[in-house]
């Protein structure tokens, strides 16, 4: 629920910022290059019925850049680095992956619509023990708020399905509430 409250509490905030953000639209052309990113923090708290209570903290960083090979539609390359820390994830394995994909953009307005489709690996590092291999099938979703042709906040959601490569692995489906990010357009 908390999560529910952050993620419209940004989502209301960004939007107040609608009317200052009027720009003619963004620099989507093809030849245009894009560099970006976008970023979540979550705390989770784990109150079992006895003992202690246990919390954590993770931050995840995803940087990308793109290339518009025709007006509007973007192909692209993406990074990934995901670190938990506190005591839920002592010990807990980092993560890192890399993906390739396009976005097409929609000018509504004053506000760019974005979606698209990816494909990549990630790799779960464990302290100790071997490196999990997974590979995602994901489907980003947004909607950009122009500052100027340039630069745009980014919002939305990155609809994914993990699979693991390894023998007996799990596969599982993420829906995240969202995540907050800026991009450049140059």
């Amino acid at each position: 629920m908390k999560r529910f409250i952050t993620a419209a509490t940004v989502l209301a905030f960004a939007l107040s910022l609608a009317p200052f953000a009027m720009a003619e639209g963004l620099q989507t052309t093809a030849g245009t290059m894009q560099l970006g990113g976008a970023g979540t923090f979550n705390i989770e708290m784990t109150m079992p019925d006895q003992g202690d209570s246990v919390t954590g903290y993770s931050l995840q960083l995803v940087p990308n850049f793109g290339y518009f090979i025709i007006d509007n539609l973007e192909i692209g390359a993406t990074a990934l680095v995901s670190v938990g820390f506190g005591d839920k994830y002592d010990g807990a394995a980092k993560t890192i992956g890399f993906g390739v994909g396009a976005n097409y953009y929609l000018s509504l307005s004053s506000f760019v619509l974005h979606f698209g489709a990816g494909i990549g690996m990630g790799f779960l590092i464990p302290d100790e023990g071997d490196t999990q291999k997974s590979l995602a099938i994901n489907a980003p979703i947004g909607l950009l708020m122009p500052f100027n042709d340039h630069v745009a906040l980014d919002l939305g959601i990155q609809v994914t399905y993990i699979m693991s490569l390894e023998d007996g692995g799990n596969s599982y489906f993420t829906l995240p509430i969202g995540y907050l990010g800026v991009q450049a357009f140059f």
